[in-house]
């Protein structure tokens, strides 16, 4: 795509001279009418309105829309142009007595009838009200392949911003009943020279627009003109089509030896006027918001991938730094782990003795001996020495009461050792009355 961008770029005329090109055979006081402009203008007295030959006020976008509005113009290229009437009656006067040849206009005494300008655009386009039924045409063909609209005459020409600011009072001679207005040099100069001239890439496409217009009823209006860079033309007015085979500056016609300038690419890149040249800077900035974005992107994308492998590092270098705690956290765990297991055995084992020590029940308790205590459980030595220590001592007082006792019982024993004495004692004395 941008290598047919460029191609048309290169079609269209963008290297085009910005100064007019004079043909070799333009010799003599033609040509020095144009050379000679810049000593024209200070050799006149008193005159500070003189703007030049038409040929160096105006230039074109493309080479093949410079040619057809020259061969247009022809002579009228030469004509000079001052804004005040008095500056134009003084150089004239000059140039008949020096050159033998000139034309001069005066814009505030030309008859002029303009359109507004489009004051957001920086050539200031004139606002060209079509007439019914052209813009409908025209706008059912946004692309330009089916009639090939360039634009109208007035608006195709590039003029000095220096001039363009230049207020113009014309006042349509200055006669009874008209008043004098500010008005622009494309106001002026341009609709003077090209009026509502509508401008086609070739005849077949202003024949197409004749045909569209008339198939909704509509008619070109007598004044309209049409005008092709194949170098055809259609004077409505007259009724006259024309074919003068001129197309570029291969095929121009021969008395064409003065021919506009052409525009610098970066005045057209910013205020493109031709619509093929519009389409085209249109279709160029699209490409380059593209590649913008593009690389707007891969910048993104650069900086992301950058900021991973510097989280990356910084991820490596911690993880060099914690790697000894980490180890030092892994065998502290372990050894954790381990002391759970041994506390977990133990646990178990204690519970499978209790279990059965509740199995085996009371018997269990007294085969366990006197150290075992009344509940079953030897766990404790010092509880087991008492237990037998006051044992002992009880024994010795029973057997100390017991040698006091009645010669008839049979163990002498009595009270604290679970009521034996007294029992013993008692069956001695039911025995007596039968031995007695």
């Amino acid at each position: 795509a941008a290598a047919a961008a460029a191609a048309e770029e290169e079609e269209a005329g963008f290297s085009w001279s910005p100064q007019p090109v004079l043909d070799s055979e333009l010799r003599g006081t033609r040509r020095m009418l144009l050379t000679e402009a810049a000593t024209i203008q200070q050799n006149v007295p008193n005159a500070t309105t003189i703007l030049g030959p038409v040929a160096n006020l105006m230039a074109c976008e493309r080479e093949d829309v410079a040619y057809a509005l020259s061969s247009l113009l022809g002579n009228k290229l030469l004509c000079y142009v001052t804004i005040k009437e008095d500056d134009c009656t003084a150089l004239y006067t000059y140039l008949k007595e020096h050159y033998g040849v000139c034309k001069v206009l005066s814009l505030e005494a030309a008859r002029v009838h303009s359109e507004p300008v489009d004051q957001s655009h920086p050539q200031q386009p004139l606002r060209i009200q079509p007439q019914p039924g052209a813009e409908q045409a025209l706008n059912s063909d946004p692309t330009g392949m089916r009639f090939g609209f360039v634009g109208y005459a007035a608006n195709l020409v590039h003029l000095s911003p220096a001039l363009l600011q230049q207020p113009i009072y014309s006042g349509g001679g200055g006669g009874r009943g008209t008043s004098r207005q500010a008005m622009s040099l494309r106001q002026t100069l341009c609709s003077y020279f090209f009026q509502k001239i509508m401008v086609f890439e070739d005849s077949k496409g202003w024949l197409a627009f004749k045909a569209a217009l008339k198939s909704t009823g509509y008619h070109l209006e007598p004044y309209t003109k049409l005008l092709g860079l194949d170098g055809t033309r259609a004077n409505m007015s007259s009724g006259m089509l024309e074919a003068d085979g001129t197309r570029g500056k291969d095929n121009r016609a021969a008395e064409l030896q003065v021919c506009l300038g052409g525009v610098p690419l970066e005045a057209q890149k910013q205020a493109p006027l031709d619509a093929r040249v519009q389409r085209i800077v249109t279709s160029v900035k699209e490409l380059q918001d593209v590649h913008a974005k593009q690389q707007a992107a891969l910048t993104s994308r650069a900086a992301a991938d950058a900021a991973l492998a510097s989280a990356a590092v910084a991820r490596d270098g911690v993880n060099r730094n914690l790697q000894p705690e980490v180890e030092q956290a892994q065998a502290e765990l372990g050894n954790l782990q381990a002391e759970l297991k041994r506390i977990q055995r133990a646990k178990d084992a204690s519970a499978g003795t209790s279990a059965a020590r509740a199995r085996a029940g009371p018997a269990s308790a007294s085969a366990a001996g006197p150290g075992a205590g009344p509940s079953g459980r030897g766990a404790n030595p010092a509880r087991a020495q008492q237990l037998q220590d006051a044992q002992a001592i009880l024994g010795q007082g029973l057997r100390s009461r017991g040698s006091h006792a009645h010669p008839g019982t049979a163990g002498g024993k009595r009270g604290g050792a679970g009521g034996e004495d007294g029992q013993n004692s008692g069956e001695g004395a039911r025995k007596q009355p039968r031995r007695g």
